[in-house]
């Protein structure tokens, strides 16, 4: 059984969705939405503390964010580029939080024994950077200690939150799991046409 206290989910819903031609936060899967349902994997996995990192069309999204009991963050700078929600993000926690997932809305379907696992790794590895890996491929979502917060808050770098972690290779775990969906990201109608299937049928 996982923990999942001090233990914290920032889900990156900011952005403009400009290559799918709707908003990718609120499409639909099944009977929820894309929003949702990453809310509910993380809460499924004893996470309690979830925050959501808002933007463009942020009043759109605050009903789904109210109905599943999360934390909206509002990204001032959402225009930017995403590592300026994740910097939003690790912001908005409290000074005591342990951990943070950081996982991008449009990547819905990372299944909940992922999850898991990664919090258990953490466990018996305190202040760790854990990464999923499928196939050799890191993929979301990492759990960063938040004692890296503060350098991750500072950096100005390039490649985003890759590169802000990069000096911190040394503390990083890989985890093989076998979950393809680590890598599976929406960015295309066609993109969630397959996801669409891929979620009917897995």
């Amino acid at each position: 059984m996982n923990r999942g206290d001090g233990i914290s989910a920032i889900i990156l819903a900011a952005g403009f969705s400009s290559r799918m031609g709707r908003f990718k936060p609120l499409l639909p899967l099944g009977e929820t939405s894309l929003l949702a349902h990453v809310i509910q994997l993380f809460q499924d996995a004893g996470i309690e503390n979830v925050r959501v990192i808002i933007g463009h069309r942020h009043t759109a999204l605050m009903p789904a964010i109210e109905r599943h009991g999360a934390t909206p963050v509002f990204n001032p700078d959402y225009r930017k580029d995403m590592f300026t929600s994740v910097v939003a993000g690790f912001a908005s926690l409290e000074p005591e939080a342990e951990a943070a997932f950081i996982l991008p809305v449009d990547i819905p379907l990372v299944r909940l024994a992922t999850i898991r696992r990664l919090i258990e790794t953490y466990d018996s590895n305190r202040g760790k950077i854990v990464y999923p890996v499928y196939k050799g491929r890191r993929g979301h979502p990492p759990l960063i200690p938040f004692a890296l917060s503060e350098s991750i808050m500072k950096w100005s770098g390039q490649e985003g939150l890759r590169g802000a972690l990069k000096p911190f290779e040394a503390r990083a775990m890989q985890v093989e799991i076998p979950d393809e969906y680590i890598h599976f990201d929406v960015d295309t109608p066609e993109d969630y046409a397959r996801l669409v299937l891929e979620w009917k049928t897995g």
